[in-house]
């Protein structure tokens, strides 16, 4: 075990299993199982301590919702927090991080109908107390070629990624060190939503676009019980819902969140995203 596996264990037997709890995630779980989502999409922290049973664990979680609806899967810092577990990463979630095509660029790309879904991976491992994600070059690049070729074909383009892109939410400690350079693609190149994970909590956000602005979410952690009186961070996902086509996109968003006094996910505010768009979200 690394140092930095050694720090995590212990803030997790000393906080986080308070917080962090399988009941509450097996409660989204039924939601996403019964509600008829057409695409499941993931944004990383599966696992706590990069250890290789967690891994088989996440995979049994990830082939249950397989059964239901695809999922495109990109990994967060926790899933690479030791590089001795990258390898088991890739045995064990090979089928939900590869691509149909550019796979050779690190990009996932998924096709599903008018809708293209591109995942960076931004998850590395990192020194102790560090929590910082990466987007290698070659990605970037890669990245940069295809949204103008996916613009052309009429697709709703989704980026999504572990790390969030947009600029003063996190440090250099944790926070995306090619944010800039990312944004700046997006800025030229355009896409219809984005899609991160990281700060365990809801987030809105807009990101300059070369038309109009770029709607971001950032899903909250779909296992966090509220602490005690149902108060502050809570257990949260997405449900997106989209229809029309190029040029006349709507996107609605909804919130669900966990409640302590029954156990269960419920929405608690929808909305339609201003602009081309209207995605269900989730």
């Amino acid at each position: 075990m690394t140092l930095k596996q050694l720090l995590s264990t212990i803030s997790w037997h000393c906080v986080r299993h308070r917080r962090h709890r399988r009941e509450v995630l097996d409660a989204a779980l039924q939601v996403w199982l019964r509600s008829g989502v057409d695409r499941v999409c993931v944004t990383g922290d599966l696992v706590n301590f990069a250890l290789p049973a967690e891994y088989c664990g996440a995979a049994d979680v990830l082939d249950r919702l397989s059964r239901v609806a695809p999922v495109s899967l990109v990994p967060g810092n926790h899933d690479a927090l030791a590089a001795s577990g990258m390898a088991e990463l890739r045995r064990h979630w090979a089928r939900w991080l590869d691509g149909e095509e550019n796979s050779a660029d690190g990009l996932l790309v998924h096709f599903h109908g008018p809708v293209a879904i591109v995942g960076l991976s931004s998850a590395i491992p990192t020194p102790p107390l560090l929590a910082y994600g990466a987007v290698q070059p070659q990605q970037l690049s890669a990245l940069e070629r295809l949204l103008p070729k996916l613009r052309q074909s009429g697709h709703f383009r989704v980026v999504m990624l572990h790390h969030p892109p947009q600029a003063g939410v996190m440090g250099w400690r944790c926070g995306l060190h090619q944010a800039a350079a990312l944004r700046g693609i997006l800025q030229r190149t355009g896409a219809e939503l984005v899609l991160h994970g990281h700060l365990h909590r809801p987030v809105r956000a807009w990101l300059a676009g070369p038309d109009a602005p770029i709607p971001v979410f950032g899903a909250g952690s779909s296992s966090l019980l509220a602490r005690r009186g149902g108060s502050g961070r809570r257990g949260h996902f997405h449900l997106f819902a989209l229809e029309g086509s190029p040029g006349g996109w709507r996107l609605e968003v909804t919130d669900y969140f966990h409640d302590t006094s029954d156990g269960v996910f419920h929405p608690e505010a929808s909305e339609t995203v201003p602009g081309p768009a209207c995605f269900r979200s989730h």
